[in-house]
């Protein structure tokens, strides 16, 4: 069955020319700016990566819409077609339009806080915290620790952390909290999303309390993507069904348009208190406008409701997060063409697996006596293993910034091929990026002992050995949870899951690992052998 190449789910119907400056005439620019890049015209600018706030392309449905826009002052039709969307969409029944997101946040904030206040949240946006603190209130950070690793991978990253919440919320008066705030997708945090667990749990844990959860809700699309296609039982869900849930747990709700909802201007808050939302009409009259535009023009508000519609769309979603991905994947793919970089990683894959078959036949050589046959490991199996880790490579490779690629790869690759000490290798590359040791490690270790990890599995199982014991390397900086699993015997099919410590406790990751395959882990797997099912080719 032939397989279509991706397509956009969309057709362009009109395109902007954009004037492509010279290298003298940027260097000019910038020195004219002293440096500030704020200060640059948008005329100077090529690819603009300052925001995605009121960036995108409207649709022929959004622009369609702008020409039914309703002006009126009171009563305004598009006023009430947004109302309906926000209703139907986030099960919200009450909301105000506002010009944008930070007017938002001035009006539900200036109905809810009073100085002295505290709000606990998941990193607050910089305009969140500084409606916050101008009001001579106290926002506190209870986002999760693994945040603030640059090195750890996690599929939601930017969850609220329930311990420091629970202590804020328990050592402090009811009356002194206003509120919760969750940011979804976490924009302080690097816009990582927050699994739909974990806006759960902070919900039942703000209702515990009696405080209201307000949700910051700019990326609440692209958030509804990543739990659809990252967390178990919503894969088959659709985005609006993902969307309605997320919003079942909130009590208020601030929104920058300009983003999830594809537009150039608009934004608004929405509640399920009519108490509330009383009190927040008079800031928005004072601040914004009249409560059926609130500094929106109806056609604005039109195309609004049109984009929250469209933009809740898996197909629209994953065309906008994968469109960037591909096109520098492409553009990378032609410039490293050049250096011949399948070939070098094909070279550093073969060398690691003489080594790991080395090494596998010292094992059961001291183990069972038995000499293995050497060509074994060099089949059909073990060559798809190598050439899968040789793609994945690949592909990581070509995902490094641009500027990285031309001594990272020397560095990296060449020291490989030469046999130089990993030590050696990670201080090159400290010395050329300015990068952290940490960093430097993970590039110039982690991904060999990743196939080592896989080689060695499928030695051990095709052998018949069925489970192992996990050794460390017996030394001071064996992480805590790798000493924890020293000693231990684990069916290879199924690993244990990798956990890390903070102050509120342990925390589980939800990712399940064999030694070598944690990131940068020095860690092996000593054969458990079965001598009845032992099936080992010998010479």
């Amino acid at each position: 069955m032939m397989t279509l190449p991706y397509a956009e789910p969309y057709k362009i119907k009109m395109t902007e020319a954009i004037r492509t400056s010279t290298r003298e005439e940027r260097e000019a620019w910038i020195r004219e700016a002293r440096y500030n890049l704020f200060k640059l015209r948008s005329d100077q600018v090529t690819i603009d990566l300052l925001t995605d706030s009121g960036t995108g392309s409207m649709s022929d449905r959004q622009w369609a819409a702008m020409m039914t826009g309703d002006e009126s002052y009171a009563g305004a039709s598009s006023y009430f077609r947004l109302k309906t969307t926000v209703a139907e969409l986030f099960g919200m029944p009450w909301f105000l339009p506002t010009h944008q997101g930070r007017a938002a946040e001035n009006v539900i904030f200036s109905a809810l806080l009073k100085e002295g206040d505290i709000v606990p949240g998941n990193s607050h946006f910089d305009t969140t915290k500084g409606h916050i603190e101008f009001r001579r209130c106290h926002a506190v950070d209870c986002t999760i620790d693994a945040a603030a690793d640059t090195q750890l991978e996690l599929p939601f990253k930017g969850e609220m952390d329930l311990a420091k919440l629970e202590k804020v919320l328990a050592e402090n008066p009811r009356e002194k909290i206003p509120c919760v705030v969750l940011t979804v997708t976490n924009n302080t945090a690097g816009g990582q999303p927050v699994s739909m667990r974990n806006i759960r749990e902070t919900a039942e844990l703000c209702r515990r309390y009696g405080v209201p959860l307000l949700m910051d809700s700019a990326r609440f699309a692209e958030n509804a993507y990543f739990i659809k296609t990252r967390e178990e039982g919503y894969a088959s869900k659709t985005i609006k069904e993902i969307v309605r849930e997320i919003y079942t747990y909130a009590d208020i709700m601030t929104i920058s348009a300009k983003k999830d909802g594809v537009v150039n201007m608009g934004g608004f808050v929405a509640m399920r208190s009519e108490e509330l939302y009383k009190r927040a009409m008079t800031f928005s009259i004072m601040f914004e406008g009249y409560v059926t535009y609130g500094g929106m023009s109806g056609r604005d508000m039109d195309a609004l409701a049109v984009g929250l519609d469209e933009n809740t769309e898996f197909e629209q979603l994953d065309a906008r997060i994968r469109q960037m991905l591909q096109e520098v994947s492409a553009a990378l793919e032609k410039r490293i063409a050049q250096f011949g970089l399948d070939s070098k990683i094909q070279q550093i894959a073969k060398m690691t697996q003489n080594t790991s078959v080395r090494e596998w036949k010292r094992a059961v050589k001291d183990t069972l006596g038995i000499d293995i046959l050497d060509d074994y490991y060099s089949g059909e199996l073990y060559e798809q293993a190598i050439q899968r880790w040789i793609a994945e490579n690949v592909a990581y490779i070509k995902s490094l910034p641009t500027e990285t690629l031309g001594n990272m790869r020397q560095i990296i690759l060449d020291g490989y091929l030469n046999g130089r000490p990993i030590r050696d290798i990670q201080k090159d590359i400290q010395s050329e990026y300015g990068t952290s040791k940490r960093h430097a490690q993970l590039l110039a270790r982690d991904q060999l002992a990743t196939l080592n990890a896989q080689i060695t599995k499928m030695q051990q199982t095709d052998a018949g050995c069925k489970k192992y014991r996990w050794s460390t390397s017996h030394d001071s900086r064996v992480r805590p949870c790798h000493a924890a699993l020293n000693g231990k015997t684990f069916d290879w099919n199924d690993p244990p899951e990798m956990w890390y410590d903070t102050k509120a406790g342990r925390v589980y990751t939800g990712r399940k690992c064999h030694p070598g395959e944690d990131y940068c882990c020095r860690c092996v797997a000593i054969p458990v052998f079965d001598y009845d099912g032992v099936n080992i080719p010998m010479k």
